[in-house]
C-alpha cells in the first residue's frame, strides 16, 4: 500500500492509465529566414490562446470560473513581454522557434523553482505547460494521450499540468494519482472544483504501476493499492459501499433546513467564483453565498468592466438567490492576483502592500463604479457588500463614507437603489481581529476570512514549503483569534460568518458551532455534509468543550480533541 495526500473524498477501484510524457524532437539550427521563425512562433502562440481558451471553456464547466482562471492566466503569461525578447533575440542569433521557445521557458521556470516557494513552483509548473504545449504546436507532434481515454480508469501520471487536466473526461476517468504536488497546488484546486477522486504526492509512483494494472484509489486517505489481494479488494469495496450509502444520505439533506439538535439555526452557505457556479450552488441547496468574489470580472479584459457589464453580474446572481443573502466582496486585487492594465508597482512583499481595500481607496474611479454597481443590483435580491483587508476603523469609515455619498447621488437622479443594504467586514488580518470589538460597532456584519488570517497571524508564506508546518488553523493563536472575532461579533448583536477553507473543515464545524458561528460558507460540493454534521450536533453540549480547548497549548492537542468529537457524531 501506498499513501500520499488525499485531495477530494471517494473511492475508487479501476484500471490504471499510465501517463507518458514523450520528449518533442525539433531542429535546433533553422534553414529558415529569422522573420519566417518569428512567423512561426506568433502563429504558435495565436494557435495557443486559441486552444486555452478552448481549454478555459470546458473547465468553466466542470469546475467554474475561478479554477478555470488558473488556465486562462497561461493566456497572459504566453505573451509575457520579458519571455518574447528572449525568444525573438534566440531567433536572430539563428536558433529555430522551438529551440528559443524550450529555452526561454525552461530559463524562466528554473528561476522560479530556485526560489524554493511552493506559490514559485507552481509558476513555474505553468511555463512548463506552456513551453510543452508551443514545442506540440511547432512540431505537430501533439499528445493524445489524454484524449484517446474511452474506459473507466485512474490516470497514473509523474505530474498533471493545467491543460492536462482541464482535457479529463469525467466519463472515463474516475480519479489520478501522481507523484507530484501539495494541498495548494493547481492539481489540488482543480480536482476538488472537479469533484475528481485524487491522491498526490506518490514518489515515484508511475515505475511501480503499468497500464492495465488495477488500482484502488481512496481520495480520503490517501492510500492506494496497486493490484489489490482479494483481502484489500474486500476492503476497498467495503470503503465503496459505505461511501456510496454516505453520499445518498447526503442526498436526504437538500430538503432539510440547518438546524442543530437543540434547535439551533445557522446558515451553510456557499463560496462562488462567477455565476458560472450557480447552479451547483442551487442544486446544493446552500442556504445563501456567503463570498462571491468579484475578480474574475476584472481579470477577464484589457481593462476594468464598466458599471453595466459589473451590474448584470450582480443583479443576475441576487436574482438567481432569490430572498437568499448574497455577501459579494469588493474587489480583492493584489497578493497573488494582478491586474496588468492598472500598471501597479512591484512590490516586494505584495501580501503586504497595496492591494484590496487599499488599492480600492486609491483608486476611487475603479472603486466607484464597482460599488454604483452593487447599490443598483441590490435592489433586486438580498446582496450585502463585503470590504476586504481591513486593518483599521479609518479604512472602514472611508469606505462608508464612499458608499453613502453613491446613495445620495443615485437617489438623487431618482436610480433604485437597496438603501438599507448591508456593510460588512473581512476579517482577516491580526489588526482587525485585535479591534473586532470596534468594528462590529461600525459594521453591519463580520465574516472572516480564514485562510489570510492564518497567514498573516502566523507570519507563514502559506506558499512555502519550508513554513508550511505553521499553516494551520488548529493553531492555538489562530483557534483564540477565531473565538475572540465571533465573540466580539455577538457581544455587539452582529451576525458573524466565515468564508476561509476552515468553514468547511469537519473537525473545526463543532469549534465553530460552539464559538456562536452564524454562517458557514464553503465550496457548492461540501455543503449537504458540512449541513448533516450540524444537523447532528447540539450547540449547548459543544460549549461546555470551549475553555478546555483554548486553554490547549498545541495545534496537535487541538486537532486531535476536534477529530474526537467529529469522530464522536453518530453520522
Amino acid at each position: 500500500m501506498y499513501r500520499g495526500i488525499g485531495v477530494c473524498d471517494g473511492v475508487v477501484i479501476a484500471k490504471a492509465f499510465v501517463l507518458k510524457k514523450e520528449t518533442t524532437i525539433y531542429q535546433t539550427r533553422s534553414g529558415l529566414t529569422d522573420q519566417k521563425e518569428i512567423e512561426r512562433f506568433n502563429h504558435a502562440v495565436e494557435t495557443f490562446i486559441e486552444n486555452t481558451l478552448e481549454f478555459v471553456a470546458k473547465i468553466d464547466q466542470s469546475a467554474g470560473n475561478e479554477h478555470a482562471q488558473i488556465l486562462e492566466a497561461q493566456t497572459v503569461i504566453v505573451k509575457d513581454p520579458g519571455i518574447r525578447e528572449s525568444i525573438i533575440e534566440a531567433i536572430n542569433e539563428g536558433w529555430t522557434a522551438e529551440t528559443a521557445v524550450s529555452s526561454a521557458f525552461s530559463m524562466f521556470a528554473d528561476m522560479f523553482i530556485a526560489m524554493k516557494n511552493d506559490m514559485m513552483k507552481e509558476r513555474a509548473h505553468d511555463l512548463e505547460d506552456i513551453k510543452i504545449r508551443l514545442l506540440e504546436i511547432l512540431t505537430g507532434n501533439v499528445c493524445r494521450d489524454i484524449d484517446s481515454i474511452t474506459e473507466e480508469c485512474v490516470i497514473v501520471a509523474r505530474d498533471m499540468t493545467p491543460s492536462e487536466t482541464s482535457r479529463i473526461n469525467k466519463e472515463f476517468v474516475r480519479g489520478v494519482v501522481t507523484e507530484t504536488g501539495g494541498i495548494n497546488s493547481h492539481m489540488a484546486i482543480m480536482a476538488k472544483a472537479m469533484n475528481l477522486v485524487t491522491v498526490l504526492s506518490i514518489e515515484n509512483i508511475t515505475s511501480h504501476v503499468k497500464t492495465g494494472d488495477t488500482i484502488a484509489i481512496n481520495g480520503g486517505t490517501g492510500e492506494v493499492v496497486i493490484n489489490p489481494s482479494s483481502s484489500e479488494l474486500v476492503e476497498f469495496n467495503k470503503q465503496l459501499d459505505e461511501f456510496s450509502v454516505y453520499k445518498k444520505e447526503l442526498e436526504a439533506y437538500k430538503s432539510r433546513e440547518s438546524i442543530t439538535l437543540d434547535g439551533i439555526r445557522v446558515e451553510i452557505a456557499a463560496n462562488v467564483g462567477s455565476p458560472e457556479d450557480l447552479d451547483a450552488v442551487i442544486n446544493s441547496t446552500a442556504d445563501g453565498i456567503g463570498l462571491f468574489r468579484t475578480e474574475f470580472l476584472f481579470m477577464e479584459g484589457d481593462s476594468p468592466p464598466d458599471e453595466e457589464q459589473q451590474f448584470k453580474v450582480y443583479k443576475q446572481v441576487a436574482e438567481a438567490m432569490g430572498d437568499k443573502s448574497v455577501i459579494i466582496r469588493s474587489l480583492d486585487i493584489g497578493g497573488d492576483k494582478e491586474l496588468p492594465y492598472l500598471n501597479l508597482q512591484k512590490e516586494e512583499n505584495p501580501f503586504l502592500g497595496y492591494r484590496a481595500i487599499r488599492l480600492c481607496l486609491g483608486d476611487k474611479e475603479l472603486f466607484n463604479t464597482q460599488l454604483r454597481a452593487l447599490l443598483r443590483a441590490g435592489n433586486y435580491g438580498n446582496i450585502k457588500i463585503m470590504i476586504p483587508m481591513i486593518c483599521t476603523i479609518t479604512e472602514l469609515r472611508q469606505a462608508k463614507a464612499i458608499i453613502a455619498d453613491i446613495k445620495s447621488g443615485l437617489l438623487s437622479d431618482g436610480v433604485p437603489i437597496n438603501n438599507d443594504i448591508e456593510i460588512g467586514v473581512m476579517i482577516e488580518t491580526p489588526a482587525a481581529a485585535l479591534i473586532a470589538d470596534l468594528l462590529a460597532r461600525e459594521a453591519d456584519f463580520f465574516s472572516i476570512g480564514t485562510n489570510d488570517l492564518i497567514q498573516y497571524t502566523m507570519a507563514v508564506d502559506r506558499g512555502n514549503e519550508k513554513v508550511q508546518y505553521l499553516y494551520s488553523a488548529y493553531e492555538p493563536a489562530v483557534i483564540r483569534s477565531i473565538y475572540n472575532i465571533i465573540k466580539a461579533g455577538k457581544d455587539a448583536g452582529i451576525f458573524v460568518g466565515m468564508c476561509g477553507e476552515s468553514a468547511g473543515d469537519v473537525n473545526m464545524i463543532p469549534f465553530l458551532l460552539a464559538c456562536g458561528l452564524d454562517e458557514f460558507s464553503m465550496s457548492a460540493q461540501s455543503v449537504l455534509r458540512a449541513r448533516k454534521i450540524v444537523c447532528n450536533l447540539s450547540k449547548s453540549e459543544l460549549q461546555s468543550d470551549l475553555e478546555k480547548i483554548l486553554n490547549m497549548s498545541t495545534r496537535e492537542e487541538i486537532f486531535d480533541y476536534l477529530k474526537t468529537i467529529y469522530s464522536s457524531i453518530a453520522i
